[in-house]
């Protein structure tokens, strides 16, 4: 949840886009030495997403939070609900094919690490495979129902309860309702510069 899990371009003619999102970082290692930490996310079957799946990703976080984010669900009770958050009251079938398409996208997303962190009761350096979210659950009322009941979850991983409880995330400052009226790279820019700000106490332009 903390890193650019969506492409701002279109692939180019040809490209499939399946290749994996890769970019560094540095942590403090052994004795506080500076280390390069390497991230690559890879998509799952349905690829990366856009910027529906975008504005997904921060409806989960937000709920998430809203929640205490402590547990290892996220209770978002029907798929109207979610849209109902953004002001979306008439939803078509089609937006809820993407919903739950955006869904699998999030399930789907793969991180692997290169130097992680360093463990310092295991005097260890950590490479590690994770993901966001696992299981999502539905529930119906009838076989041939349209409509849901209220008890809809998502399993979060252990490696973002851990996230939520140690560090925190999507502390951005400004309001859902000016997120929600921002265009896909407005959004994805605000969250960035918010965090950003609200991260470092020098920011270099």
């Amino acid at each position: 949840a903390e890193f650019p899990l969506f492409r701002l371009c279109k692939p180019h003619a040809g490209k499939h886009g399946r290749d994996p999102l890769i970019y560094t970082d540095q942590i403090k290692g052994r004795d506080g030495s500076p280390v390069n930490r390497e991230w690559k996310v890879y998509p799952g079957a349905f690829g990366f997403g856009g910027s529906s799946a975008q504005v997904l990703l921060y409806d989960l976080i937000q709920l998430y939070l809203e929640q205490g984010g402590e547990g290892s669900q996220i209770q978002f009770g029907t798929l109207r609900s979610l849209f109902l958050r953004r002001g979306v009251r008439n939803p078509s079938s089609r937006d809820y094919d993407r919903m739950r398409r955006d869904i699998d996208i999030l399930r789907g997303y793969d991180f692997h690490c290169k130097n992680a962190f360093w463990d310092v009761r295991r005097r260890s350096y950590v490479d590690m495979n994770w993901r966001l979210f696992g299981s999502v659950f539905y529930f119906r009322p009838s076989l041939d129902a349209d409509e849901e009941h209220p008890f809809g979850f998502l399993e979060v991983s252990q490696v973002l309860q851990q996230v939520a409880k140690r560090r925190g995330f999507f502390a951005l400052g400004f309001s859902n309702r000016l997120f929600y009226s921002l265009k896909p790279l407005e959004q994805r820019l605000a969250v960035y510069l918010a965090k950003k700000f609200s991260s470092q106490q020098t920011h270099r332009r």
